[in-house]
């Protein structure tokens, strides 16, 4: 009986062992760092809003943005879009938007001041951050994001 016992106990041990942690809301199974080393606060998971119908204006009617603005620029199927790093800190971290058919999301980094183009599963886009004057002369057809006022 009291190997039996100690069978039992091994077994809900290690059970218990291989469950994987959970932290503010995110399965840390298959983390590369951890559990014990990540450490409270932030966003609960969701919890930083996307905007999911980003307005835009078309390039010659964005006056306001210096050449040197620097940009996230776009281009798929013939359409091309720009997205202004400062337009873009404004929009609490990602923008859900279209390009042609395609869903894509366009996420900033507040802590490196960039941004990068992933498709609805997460994959990355191919992107260019640049300056403004720069993506314009190649794109003038480009629509540019225009965060909206809170």
């Amino acid at each position: 009986m009291r190997d039996l016992m100690t069978v039992l106990l091994s077994l809900t041990l290690a059970a218990s062992a291989l469950a994987a942690p959970v932290k503010n809301g995110f399965d840390l199974a298959g983390a590369l760092v951890p559990a014990g080393e990540v450490l409270p606060g932030g966003p609960q998971r969701d919890g930083i809003l996307a905007v999911d119908r980003p307005r835009f204006l078309p390039a010659d009617a964005t006056r306001e943005f210096k050449p040197e603005e620097p940009v996230l620029g776009l281009r798929l199927n013939g359409q091309a879009k720009a997205y202004p790093i400062a337009e873009l800190a404004k929009s609490d971290g990602e923008v859900r938007d279209r390009l042609g058919s395609r869903p894509i999301k366009v996420r900033f980094d507040a802590e490196h001041a960039n941004a990068r183009a992933e498709d609805a599963q997460g994959r990355p886009i191919p992107a260019v951050v640049g300056f403004w004057f720069a993506w314009y002369t190649f794109h003038p057809d480009t629509q540019v994001y225009k965060a909206q006022a809170k």
